[in-house]
């Protein structure tokens, strides 16, 4: 029996329709083997993509990162010219 996808995340969706084309290549002729495989390298890749708020924390990583080292750089040679 199909499942519906309605209720179902976009994660488990795209799980589906790697199983579901896991299943057709079994049984598929040689020609269409290969767009299976690139449908489900692109799904895969959906799966790997980096979210949003995921490229937004390293980005902000970076910047504090940066904003410490420069602080700590401009506290080490305000110190130094007092010397």
């Amino acid at each position: 029996m199909e499942e519906p996808i309605h209720g179902m995340t976009d994660e488990e969706i795209l799980r589906k329709q790697l199983e579901l084309l896991a299943e057709v290549s079994q049984t598929a002729v040689e020609s269409s083997l290969a767009p299976l495989t690139t449908a489900m390298v692109e799904i895969y890749k959906l799966f790997n993509r980096p979210t949003k708020m995921v490229t937004f924390l390293a980005c902000f990583s970076v910047i504090c990162l940066y904003f410490v080292i420069s602080l700590l750089v401009n506290v080490k040679k305000f110190f130094r010219r007092k010397s």
